[in-house]
């Protein structure tokens, strides 16, 4: 069942609920007033006969039953408000008016001679309210009883009941009507919703919800938005972290073919043929050479693993000290490279994994050397900052072009393979370099011109002392 028709049923039940409840007890409470108002009515012209009576009695001693007798007949015929009249002293009746009018002879036990008993009987369909009271005649206890027709009450009830039955009828037919309306209204932005999701399951991601009502609904719409665009976004990333996987296993297998088929064919040439000492060496030599850059690829790719997956120790590591040890180890590498480093430091802590750090360094220094193929210059420049430290490499190599920024730190990209291949760079270096300082919290940014050089920025985070 839909929520609009559920809506529906529970409006319709409700109203039917509270105007058939409502209308009942109208009806009951009015028809209970209207007879209380003919009982106080007819008790009060009951009183007054009795009045009468009891005045004939007081006038004079010899009053008998005769005498009361002839003053309810003379009443009887000038006043039409009483149906059936009888006098009685207990026994014997002593006057009747209406003798087809059963009156209720247990009546005269119920009443005393202060008060009247009064009791609504139904002969033949029709309502009839008895009174019986007690007065004297002279010494004689009599009782009076007098019977009204109140039937026109119960006739303008069921009049009542007639005319609310058609009005409930058109009440709950009318409350069905307006409550089916307003549900559609209401369930509008329901409907737009689930449509919408129905859309984004089937595929469909650039629908978004625009449900304007003012209300809760208009909110959920907006939050629906704001996860929808989160959904897109985060499929967006795994579409993006598949490609780059895709990349990455095409490139994997593309470096490991390249040196394993050299290697392969050198050393089935050198078990095959007769070759000369000095090709011998040569081929020995080619296959020692791969075997070197096979290595290093599986270390470095044993090291983006390890980044991925272990949990390092950070301490308060003085970089400037450490930014030392770095240039004294790779000062023979740049002498043979004819790359000439200067470094300006500012002393000071900062919060790192200093080994990690020191990996970073040398693997920037690494490609700032192999960008320029005739010797260079670089320049290194630390200083604190309240987060950390800022390190700055800058090259004066050849640049890396300006579509080529944005995918330098994806594994195995190179920006000229063939150079990169022959000075044995795997495209791992600034991979490496990118999670390390993903670790630390911190940013790297290049920035480059074609001839003019790169500069690398790094904001490494974590706190200084």
């Amino acid at each position: 069942m839909k929520f609009r028709t559920k809506l529906t049923f529970c409006m319709t039940i409700l109203t039917s609920v509270i105007y058939g409840i409502g209308g009942a007890l109208f009806i009951a409470f009015s028809f209970r007033d209207s007879l209380e108002l003919e009982k106080a009515k007819s008790l009060k012209s009951y009183g007054s006969m009795q009045s009468m009576l009891s005045v004939v009695n007081s006038v004079s001693e010899q009053t008998n039953v005769r005498d009361v007798a002839n003053v309810l007949t003379a009443l009887s015929r000038q006043n039409t408000e009483w149906d059936a009249l009888r006098l009685t002293n207990g026994e014997k009746q002593n006057f009747r008016y209406n003798d087809n009018f059963p009156f209720d002879s247990e009546m005269k036990n119920k009443c005393s001679d202060n008060n009247c008993a009064v009791k609504i009987a139904e002969i033949d369909g029709v309502h009839f309210r008895q009174i019986t009271g007690t007065f004297y005649a002279g010494e004689t206890l009599m009782y009076l009883d007098a019977a009204v027709n109140i039937e026109e009450l119960y006739t303008t009830r069921r009049s009542q009941i007639k005319i609310y039955r058609t009005l409930y009828a058109a009440v709950v037919l009318l409350s069905a009507i307006i409550s089916f309306l307003s549900a559609h209204f209401i369930t509008a932005p329901m409907r737009t919703l689930s449509r919408i999701s129905k859309r984004i399951a089937d595929g469909d991601l650039s629908v978004r919800a625009r449900v304007k009502s003012g209300d809760e609904m208009e909110t959920l719409s907006l939050y629906f938005n704001r996860m929808a665009e989160s959904l897109t976004s985060k499929i967006q990333e795994l579409q993006d972290a598949m490609e780059q996987q895709e990349r990455f296993m095409g490139s994997f297998a593309h470096e490991l073919k390249t040196p394993m088929t050299s290697m392969i064919g050198y050393a089935d040439l050198i078990r095959s043929c007769e070759l000369p000492e000095a090709e011998q060496r040569e081929c020995a030599e080619y296959i020692f050479r791969e075997g070197q850059r096979l290595e290093r690829l599986s270390f470095k790719l044993l090291d983006l693993l390890v980044l991925k997956k272990r949990d390092f120790s950070f301490s308060y590591t003085n970089i400037s000290q450490l930014i030392d040890e770095i240039a004294e180890e790779i000062e023979p590498k740049l002498k043979s490279c004819g790359v000439y480093m200067t470094m300006q430091t500012e002393s000071g802590s900062c919060h790192v994994e200093p080994d990690l750090v020191k990996s970073l360094l040398i693997n920037l220094i690494d490609n700032a050397v192999k960008s320029m193929e005739n010797g260079g210059r670089i320049k290194l420049r630390q200083n604190m900052t309240k987060d950390g430290c800022r390190i700055i490499v800058r090259d004066s190599g050849r640049g890396i072009p300006k579509a080529d920024l944005e995918k330098i730190t994806e594994a195995f990209y190179r920006v000229d393979k063939s150079r990169s291949r022959r000075q044995g760079g795997a495209g791992l270096g600034l991979a490496l370099c990118s999670e390390i300082v993903e670790l630390h919290g911190g940013t790297m940014e290049f920035f480059s011109e074609l001839d003019k050089g790169t500069a690398v920025v790094i904001e490494l985070k974590g706190g200084a002392a």
